[in-house]
């Protein structure tokens, strides 16, 4: 049985920036080779606000992640960013089965996005999974 799964470790990352669409998916591509992870050839999912509206103005980009070290592809989480033009501030979470290096992610978004305002984590365990 693969040890995908049965954990999922999630970060995120208050970051001082304002970011187009385009940007905040060249952000969610740099995280992803960051955590050295895979995308597994799927496309990034973006949403603009407000719909039909409802919401704040911003962006929110969804990128599905798989991992391919197991002889076969099994998901494994999402890089997600979320901008808050008002705030002039945008929301980035990591939440993969497999754990990374959250220091990597927080210096690179630190030194290429902008300033990180806030962070935070947690772990959940499946049965099975240790913690």
């Amino acid at each position: 049985m693969t040890d995908l799964g049965q954990n999922l470790y999630v970060t995120g990352w208050t970051v001082e920036c304002s970011l187009s669409a385009q940007e905040v998916e060249a952000v969610l591509v740099h995280l992803v080779e960051q955590i050295a992870m895979d995308t597994g050839g799927m496309p990034c999912q973006i949403w603009r606000f407000p719909v039909t509206g409802k919401g704040g103005v911003g962006v929110t980009a969804v990128q599905p992640l798989v991992e391919s070290f197991n002889l076969g592809l099994y998901p494994a989480g999402a890089v997600i960013g979320d901008t808050w033009t008002a705030h002039k501030h945008a929301f980035f979470v990591i939440a993969s089965c497999r754990p990374y290096d959250k220091r990597t992610v927080g210096d690179w978004l630190y030194s290429r996005v902008g300033r990180v305002i806030s962070s935070g984590e947690f772990d959940l365990f499946g049965r099975g999974g240790h913690g």
